[in-house]
């Protein structure tokens, strides 16, 4: 599979920064109130509402209202199209990264040394 297919294949809702960080906190802790995940992603609430809105259009998450004693609080859950979508992201990020080379160094400083050698040519022509 070439480079481009599998940048092709990541799913651009998830890919969201901001989402991704709410799906995985939901990922590896479970079902969580809106005031936990907004504490632990470290986001504005305005931001919070309005990308659990896009999950939950999307089917990846669903709310539930629970009435307490104090106030009302807002849960959220993966769905089990959100845990499959989000595995296949996961998966497919390791892909990505076994494809980095393993000393980018080494790569970046030869790809910059042959962009100065072809400047120079370029330059010595004129």
């Amino acid at each position: 599979m070439s480079f481009d297919d599998i940048l092709k294949k990541l799913n651009k809702t998830l890919m969201n920064p901001k989402r991704f960080l709410i799906v995985t906190f939901l990922y590896t802790f479970g079902p969580k109130s809106m005031a936990e995940v907004q504490k632990a992603v470290g986001i504005t609430w305005g931001d919070l509402s309005t990308h659990v809105r896009k999950l939950e259009e999307e089917g990846y998450i669903e709310t539930k209202k629970v009435i307490t004693r104090r106030r009302n609080k807002i849960y959220l859950f993966l769905t089990e199209k959100g845990i499959r979508e989000y595995s296949q992201l996961v998966n497919i990020l390791k892909m990505l990264i076994e494809r980095v080379p393993k000393e980018p160094e080494k790569r970046i400083k030869e790809d910059y040394i042959l962009i100065i050698n072809r400047r120079r040519k370029r330059i010595e022509g004129i």
